[in-house]
């Protein structure tokens, strides 16, 4: 255990962290983290709508519904190239880089035009369903900006005006951005959305299948114990989780029964990350009785972050990260939990969710019922914490004892 343990510290995550401060990386990340408030408001106007059955008098807040959550790919698409540029340190292409993918982005759909040039708008093409799309081509226009930051038509002792070299210069690199989707998708007939979801169609039913479940959380938790951002996943699960969720709601308005279980809905408001991923709130709760000072007392500086899921303080202050004695009851939680939650949904015992409800800073006590409105949440987050807390214990205690002799030794207790 030594050895995988000095492997991981000194090999393995620093080169996943080297991977992770790449500026295309670290673009998506940035991107994937700022979508959260629109997804935010997407679930309170989900709350609103939900208690206006009781109470009349709040409005119909469904169109502002299709406006945030079902246009993230349109924001995605502003996005990625606004950090690209960024982090590239080329802001003098930013804005044209966003703009040109805005453009790119929608062309690159198939849209059914009349002959008075109208055409209906998509929402599922705009929002998750085109997230992947709106990647690419946020990739794409990007990379073509960024290689062609520097191409001039001029040259250095132009005496030509700034701006007007400036508007010369960037035309053919858009252009490029153009063209090249232009002649994919309407010059070869090649269905750019409709063939992103045949690949990621499988992706979707295996995230939804015990095992690929139940690898999407291990995944997480495991490059978070070992000091690398859950972030890393993002660009690969990040369009899964929310077209579930899509594809959840879209059953219950066609008047189906949502079969999705893989949605940041079920992981981070329901009940697989009971405290923050690896479910560390039931470790929060055991220090707090804990006869050692130092666990004691930052149990209770983590207790109120825990109880609303946000356990970096935990994670790097007990240490958990890169700590084999901690460590491998997180990884055992991210596999027994989502077993768990799998099994209860899949079998129809507790409501899988079918609307976003992305607020996972809400304490799970209240979140678990407000995804589903299903009394029965409760029962299954009882079930949960009772299962963590069993499989922390006698870590927690190898741990603890550790903690007390070094406190003993240096006269502390």
């Amino acid at each position: 255990m030594k050895k995988m343990i000095k492997w991981l510290n000194n090999d393995f995550a620093p080169k996943v962290n080297k991977i992770t401060q790449n500026v295309w990386v670290r673009a998506l990340q940035r991107t994937m983290m700022a979508t959260l408030p629109i997804i935010l408001v997407g679930s309170i106007i989900n709350i609103l709508n939900t208690v206006r059955i009781y109470i009349s008098i709040i409005p119909d807040l469904s169109i502002m519904y299709n406006f945030t959550f079902y246009l993230l790919g349109l924001f995605v698409a502003i996005m990625i190239p606004y950090y690209v540029t960024e982090g590239k340190r080329l802001k003098r292409i930013q804005l044209v880089s966003i703009v040109s993918t805005v453009g790119v982005f929608l062309m690159s759909q198939v849209w059914q035009v009349n002959p008075w040039g109208e055409t209906p708008i998509l929402f599922t093409n705009l929002g998750p369903q085109g997230i992947v799309l709106a990647i690419l081509c946020g990739y794409f226009v990007s990379f073509v900006m960024c290689k062609m930051a520097h191409f001039s038509f001029f040259k250095k002792d132009t005496t030509m005006p700034e701006f007007v070299t400036s508007w010369f210069n960037q035309m053919l690199p858009i252009f490029l951005c153009f063209l090249i989707p232009y002649l994919i998708v309407y010059v070869m007939d090649f269905n750019l959305l409709v063939f992103i979801n045949q690949i990621f169609s499988p992706l979707e039913k295996v995230s939804n299948i015990l095992y690929g479940f139940v690898l999407i959380n291990f995944l997480y938790v495991f490059f978070y114990s070992i000091g690398a951002s859950g972030w890393i996943l993002s660009g690969a699960f990040y369009p899964i989780l929310l077209n579930n969720i899509a594809t959840n709601a879209a059953l219950i308005a066609s008047g189906g029964t949502p079969t999705a279980i893989a949605t940041n809905e079920v992981i981070y408001s329901g009940w697989c990350t009971l405290g923050g991923l690896g479910c560390t709130l039931p470790l929060v709760l055991l220090m707090l009785k804990s006869r050692s000072k130092r666990l004691k007392g930052l149990a209770k500086g983590v207790l109120v972050p825990s109880i609303c899921n946000i356990n970096e303080p935990i994670v790097y202050g007990a240490p958990i990260i890169l700590n084999p004695i901690l460590m491998i009851p997180m990884w055992i939680n991210a596999i027994v939990v989502p077993a768990i939650v799998w099994l209860v949904l899949n079998f129809g015992f507790v409501t899988i969710p079918s609307q976003p409800f992305n607020m996972g800073f809400i304490p799970q006590f209240i979140s678990a019922f407000l995804v589903n409105y299903d009394l029965k949440s409760f029962v299954l987050l009882a079930i949960v914490f009772v299962v963590t807390i069993a499989i922390w214990y006698p870590f927690y205690k190898s741990f603890e004892a550790n903690e007390i002799k070094k406190e003993e030794n240096e006269g502390e207790v």
